[in-house]
């Protein structure tokens, strides 16, 4: 028995290491592609400015903060001779929680960043960016002009999302 667990925890040490591995290969190749901008990739879906190199590439889901509005109604029901009668009030209540609205590729570029989804697309320059947060496995973008941010989730290495898009923008 114990050589089994001792199997299942040497292939999770392997899956962690090999995952490291190509964390490291991806910051490896961005840096590569930052010097010498001619080795950028060539996106499947999204269209390149001229002048353009492709950095990094991930099929994410698209996120939003959405609002969600909930009535809720209290009251008695009196009957008047035949007629009933409803005396009450109702309340309408705002829940604001984070929704993925799309599933796509998402490209960062030396110029913008850009979402091709299945239900909506965003072509975001980089000057326009205001912060970047990441998580676990998801970043959030905050930009100007929009008082909601994006959230990009399930993003392999947002880590070098948000290392990327701050440098290309010049605000480290």
């Amino acid at each position: 028995m114990s050589k089994a667990i001792n199997k299942l925890n040497e292939k999770e040490k392997e899956k962690e290491k090999e995952k490291i591995r190509l964390l490291f290969a991806q910051r490896e190749k961005f840096y590569r592609i930052l010097e010498n901008p001619e080795q950028g990739f060539t996106p499947p879906t999204a269209l390149l400015k001229s002048g353009e190199t492709c950095f990094l590439i991930d099929y994410v889901n698209m996120g939003e903060v959405v609002t969600e509005r909930v009535r809720t109604y209290t009251g008695t029901r009196l009957k008047l001779g035949s007629t009933p009668v409803y005396l009450g009030g109702g309340k309408s209540v705002a829940n604001e929680k984070q929704k993925n609205v799309a599933y796509g590729e998402l490209v960062l570029t030396n110029f913008r960043l850009i979402f091709v989804g299945n239900m909506r697309s965003i072509d975001l320059p980089l000057d326009k960016i205001n912060s970047v947060e990441c998580f676990q496995s998801s970043i959030r973008i905050s930009q100007s002009g929009k008082n909601k941010p994006i959230f990009f989730n399930t993003v392999f290495n947002p880590q070098l999302w948000k290392e990327a898009i701050l440098v290309l923008s010049d605000k480290k």
